[in-house]
């Protein structure tokens, strides 16, 4: 499951530069809540929510005015001042609730509106068109979360990753391990055999921007930005490993990440094995 600060760490970046905003979050399960605890120093957060035990808890435990209602109805939605929002941001369980409130928003407020979903098919719709439904922004939280195993999985000894530029560039956090062959080589040495920037080192919870003579030592995490071949070449010295095309990829679980996950698997060129433990389950799939 991705955490809060994954799908919702720009927004609160982007708007900490900002005159504080009002910002109207419709859901206050898991995620909205976090957002709600994230934003609410910043900016006038005001949350709807159905369950009114909930709403009740809201009221005490966070500096944010809380709703009960339903998101779809547009006297909740008045009753919110969503005609005084700068953002709406739809975060209930449910996609197609998540679409209609930010269509619904629309016809009363010029604010900039966020669905969260979690079918691919319902993003990829809006991706190709992305004035439908009335949302600015659509993040769907299981591709996010398939996209994120496979880009780690390519790189089996990093701790995070990242892409850019359509994927022709990576960024990726290493731990140096003390059997590492880097250890006791200079920058300059390792950026010889493939080329990399060295963007940082921590170094006992210390910051160190690197030269071509800093000197790699164990226990260093380190961040590397470079082209993905670039990358993964230096990911495959450090974990002493190189991953071919025909190395054997198993996801337990026919899950609807689990689904994705080997699907992107296959638009990669892999053969990618779900296994799944239901055999009704495995049978549907």
């Amino acid at each position: 499951m991705m955490n809060t600060e994954t799908l919702f760490g720009s927004i609160a970046d982007d708007s900490s530069t900002k005159d504080s905003m009002r910002i109207t979050v419709i859901g206050a399960g898991e995620v909205g809540r976090a957002i709600a605890a994230t934003l609410s120093d910043l900016h006038k957060v005001v949350i709807i929510e159905r369950d009114q035990r909930i709403v009740e808890e809201l009221t005490y435990a966070h500096d944010v005015l809380a709703v009960h209602g339903d998101g779809r109805e547009i006297k909740t939605l008045q009753q919110a001042r969503i005609e005084q929002a700068d953002l709406v941001i739809a975060c209930t369980d449910d996609d197609e609730v998540n679409t209609v409130i930010c269509a619904t928003a629309k016809l009363v407020s010029d604010a900039f509106t966020i669905a969260r979903v979690r079918h691919r098919t319902l993003y990829e719709t809006w991706d190709g068109h992305s004035d439908a439904f009335g949302v600015d922004h659509m993040i769907c939280t299981n591709l996010l979360t398939s996209e994120a195993i496979f880009r780690i999985s390519g790189l089996p000894s990093a701790r995070e990753v990242d892409t850019f530029a359509n994927g022709l560039v990576r960024m990726a956090a290493f731990e140096i391990g003390q059997d590492s062959p880097i250890i006791e080589r200079a920058v300059h040495e390792i950026d010889s055999d493939n080329p990399l920037t060295f963007a940082a080192i921590f170094r006992d919870e210390e910051l160190l921007i690197p030269s071509g003579e800093t000197v790699i030592q164990s226990d260093d995490h380190i961040v590397v930005i470079g082209s993905t071949q670039a990358v993964e070449n230096f990911a495959s010295v450090i974990s002493r490993s190189l991953r071919s095309q025909t190395d054997d990829i198993i996801i337990a679980g026919a899950t609807k990440v689990g689904i994705q996950t080997a699907k992107l698997f296959e638009e990669h060129g892999y053969n990618p094995r779900l296994v799944e433990q239901n055999s009704e389950n495995a049978l549907a799939k």
